[in-house]
């Protein structure tokens, strides 16, 4: 499972979504607590727009390993695509509570603070700066929008 799931990630890397996923399908299949596999099988989902196939893989990711900050930064995405704000919020929170210097997860919820309605610019400028900081790009249309 180790292999197929490292092979699932790389997968990912070059884009070839749905090897991926037949990847870490197997890698699962083998290790249904396999949280990595899991991780990046919601990942998958969630480049793809199936974001409740994506919600539901990430959950079991954080079943098996509630420390997975990446896992938690996915689920964000995915509940604000879905326009679940509240959720989204709470997942990107707790990213940053397990990685603090976890730069997407402070760039994900300065979006989230910026296009939610009435916004909330003061935190979206904190956790822009912060992501930035920490090595996110720059990113001139949010900035045009927290101005």
């Amino acid at each position: 499972y180790f292999a197929l799931s490292n092979l699932g990630v790389t997968q990912i890397q070059v884009r070839k979504l749905s090897a991926a996923e037949v990847a870490l399908k197997k890698a699962i299949a083998i290790n249904p607590k396999d949280s990595f596999a899991a991780t990046n099988l919601g990942i998958v989902f969630c480049k793809q727009g199936r974001f409740d196939e994506s919600i539901a893989s990430l959950l079991e990711a954080v079943a098996s390993d509630d420390k997975d900050h990446i896992a938690h930064n996915y689920l964000g995405i995915c509940y604000g695509e879905k326009g679940l704000k509240g959720k989204a919020e709470e997942a990107f929170k707790r990213s940053i509570e397990i990685r603090s210097d976890y730069p997407d997860a402070h760039f994900n919820l300065a979006v989230l603070y910026a296009t939610t309605e009435p916004p909330s610019l003061e935190l979206a400028r904190e956790h822009y700066k912060k992501a930035v900081s920490l090595g996110s790009t720059a990113d001139a249309s949010l900035e045009r929008l927290i101005q």
